[in-house]
């Protein structure tokens, strides 16, 4: 990645490329299937070479017994945002980060809404908020998604748990500050009073 870097100039030269006013804005991304865990340090706590920040991304890919093809993608990278840090929200009087938001909000609105069905609440909250997970699924299904990668993706403890009209679910613990702001108008839309902090 230093070496490519080094000759970024080069890249742009070949046929002029970049004929804008400004010069371009660099990142470099380091992608494979792990990272070590010393290089997990070193990118989370903002690593740069020559004025340039540095991510790191694993990409992993599932196949399940119904042949349905999964992505799990963990990024490592120090996020600096730009006017509001969006890690921390107010939600009846409580503080949440943002997975706990999301459980906090969807308990609440069930709670609202007691014979809610799983389909409805699909309808309500649906899967493009949060996005390759969605804002819920079902406990079975959250389980056997733990079970078959080795990494819990929604809160499974049975505390943690919604019991819907037809179905238990679990909430995503999977959220940026892009998803979680589509979750929060969403919550909105339904009356929910979200503060972010």
């Amino acid at each position: 990645m230093q070496d490519y870097l080094n000759v970024r100039g080069q890249i742009l030269a070949i046929g002029d490329n970049w004929n804008e006013e400004n010069p371009p804005k660099w990142v470099g991304v380091l992608v494979g299937s792990s990272i070590s865990p010393r290089l997990q340090e070193l990118l989370s706590n903002g690593y740069e070479f020559d004025g340039i920040p540095i991510a790191g991304m694993t990409i992993r890919r599932f196949r399940s017994e119904g042949n349905e093809i999964f992505v799990v993608a963990d990024t490592y990278f120090k996020f600096n945002y730009t006017t509001k840090d969006y890690s921390k929200f107010i939600f009846n009087g409580e503080e949440f980060n943002k997975g706990r938001l999301v459980n906090a909000v969807m308990k609440h609105y069930v709670e609202m809404n007691p014979n809610i069905s799983f389909a409805k609440l699909s309808h309500d909250f649906p899967k493009w908020v949060q996005g390759s997970f969605g804002v819920f699924t079902t406990v079975e299904e959250a389980e056997d998604i733990f079970q078959r990668w080795g990494h819990k993706r929604h809160y499974i403890k049975p505390e943690e748990t919604i019991k819907l009209d037809d179905q238990t679910i679990a909430t995503c613990t999977q959220w940026n500050p892009e998803n979680i702001q589509k979750f929060i108008d969403q919550a909105q839309k339904h009356g929910m009073v979200i503060e972010v902090k």
